[in-house]
């Protein structure tokens, strides 16, 4: 099936624009009402949220994130990152299980445009955010016993996305905030759902 070249794009903006709402805030960088500011660009089109996206729009989008952003601005870390999903495969619950799909922050587990990832908190603080190329971004809201070092999981929906999409790899990861300790899920509706009118105070 081919996929629509809309949907990408939207998540992409979205994307683009939460990042950039978030790194004004904690920068104080100028801001617009008709768009946001990332880096020197700015994207004119009101970000939106993007909802049921598939893996392939996933990948597609990372396509244009990556040819947007200049990740090298960013402190970057090697890793060894792992795809888990929520299922008795990864975590030993299944579905009927009253934890099954919570994270150790408390969180339920998504994939959306900041996904929940799995990290060791003394090198990766819980809310850090991080850019994973070929997978996204993700926010760490869980950790793990086999979880100790350089190594991260990264959430997929299902067992058959684990195995086609990623598996186990090393990779170069962006750091792009460094978290508080804390991830609730109001901070993760906040970056999946920013839009332009949620603009910090006294922008112009």
């Amino acid at each position: 099936m081919q996929l629509s070249q809309e949907k990408p794009c939207r998540l992409a903006i979205a994307t683009l624009g939460a990042l950039g709402l978030l790194l004004a805030a904690s920068a104080g960088a100028s801001w617009t009402g008709g768009g946001v500011w990332f880096g020197q660009s700015i994207f004119s089109q009101p970000v939106q949220a993007a909802e049921n996206e598939g893996e392939q729009d996933f990948i597609r989008t990372l396509q244009v994130i990556e040819a947007q952003v200049d990740f090298s601005q960013f402190p970057s870390k090697t890793v060894l990152a792992t795809g888990y999903t929520a299922g008795v495969e990864s975590t030993g619950k299944t579905p009927g299980h009253p934890q099954y799909g919570i994270t150790y922050s408390g969180v339920k587990v998504r994939r959306d445009v900041f996904s929940t990832i799995a990290a060791d908190p003394d090198v990766f603080p819980l809310g850090t955010i991080l850019y994973i190329p070929g997978y996204g971004y993700g926010v760490v809201a869980d950790t793990g016993s086999a979880i100790k070092g350089n190594k991260i999981d990264l959430y997929f929906a299902t067992v058959e996305d684990v195995y086609q999409l990623w598996g186990k790899r090393q990779v170069d990861v962006y750091v792009i905030q460094k978290g508080e300790g804390t991830v609730t899920e109001e901070m993760m509706d906040r970056l999946n759902r920013m839009d332009h009118r949620r603009l910090p105070a006294g922008s112009g």
